[in-house]
């Protein structure tokens, strides 16, 4: 027989420690909602569910998501505070909405790289998370990554998609290397705020980047950015207030280059290469660059 840890059936629990019987298959929404004293929990090598907030605000040291998991909802690991290390299945798996959201002390995340898709906000918030192999992920959503201690980014071909906000406000990241990614189209603000004073950041775009939307890179630190591809539109505040060590546009006579007019508003660039006729097409936009 098959069984199911019912809605809030632990929730607000004083246990601190739990093994979950081997028959259970599903765990309900909510059952160890802030379960703040329960630090450490045994997973069934069956169980394939796990439900919207099930361990949310529990006291959780370490979670071990048996390779049975196929599922695990909106939100059922956030604001785990202790929580320090995440073992995911081993094999192709999605995190979900907001899954580890407010997981401040999360520094290590084993098998990260069977991660196949992140959603929104999956790691928002998880100040302590330096690193994570992202070399499977094809689809990064919305704010997935806004806010943590990352410090380098490395994306490769399977990725295809990148949420508005996925790295914004990733105070301490030195490098982004998007080179061999398959993105085409950066949504808005997907870097705001990266680096800082005395933290410049290294972002290597993919040659197949097309469009750099509205705040991608607003008020970054970027200590060297290349700009390659053959068609590109750059968007409304892009890069404005951003503070640019070395920016290069490519030289290529059949490229298609428009940029707004306020791309690159209160910008600082301290060295830019730029073809002729790409600096006489925006002149006012480069003479205006401090």
């Amino acid at each position: 027989w098959d069984f199911k840890f019912l809605q809030g059936a632990f929730e607000y629990t004083a246990l601190k420690e739990f093994k979950i019987p081997e028959n259970v298959t599903e765990i309900d929404n909510m059952v160890f909602f802030n379960a703040k004293q329960l630090t450490e929990i045994a997973l069934p090598e069956k169980l394939r569910t796990i439900g919207k907030r099930a361990f949310s605000g529990s006291g959780l040291k370490n979670i071990t998501l048996p390779d049975s998991v196929g599922f695990a909802k909106t939100e059922c690991f956030k604001g785990c505070c202790n929580l320090e290390e995440v073992t995911l299945p081993a094999k192709g798996f999605g995190i979900s909405d907001g899954m580890f959201m407010s997981c401040v002390a999360l520094k290590r995340v084993n098998n990260a790289d069977k991660i196949v898709q992140l959603g929104k906000y999956a790691f928002y918030g998880t100040n302590s998370l330096k690193q994570i192999d992202l070399s499977s992920a094809a689809d990064i959503g919305e704010n997935a990554f806004e806010c943590s201690g990352l410090t380098s980014v490395k994306l490769s071909k399977y990725c295809t998609t990148l949420g508005k906000n996925a790295f914004c406000k990733c105070r301490e990241l030195k490098l982004a290397d998007l080179s061999e990614s398959s993105i085409e189209y950066f949504a808005s603000y997907i870097f705001y705020k990266c680096g800082g004073n005395k933290l410049m950041t290294e972002v290597i775009l993919p040659n197949k980047i097309w469009n750099i939307g509205a705040s991608a890179f607003t008020r970054c630190s970027i200590k060297d950015l290349t700009i390659s591809g053959q068609n590109v539109i750059i968007d409304e505040n892009a890069f404005a207030d951003a503070k640019i060590d070395t920016l290069t546009f490519k030289d290529n006579p059949d490229s298609q280059v428009w940029i707004d007019k306020k791309a690159f508003d209160d910008a600082f660039i301290g060295e830019l290469t730029i073809p002729d006729y790409l600096y006489n097409k925006y002149k006012n936009i480069w003479d205006s660059i401090k």
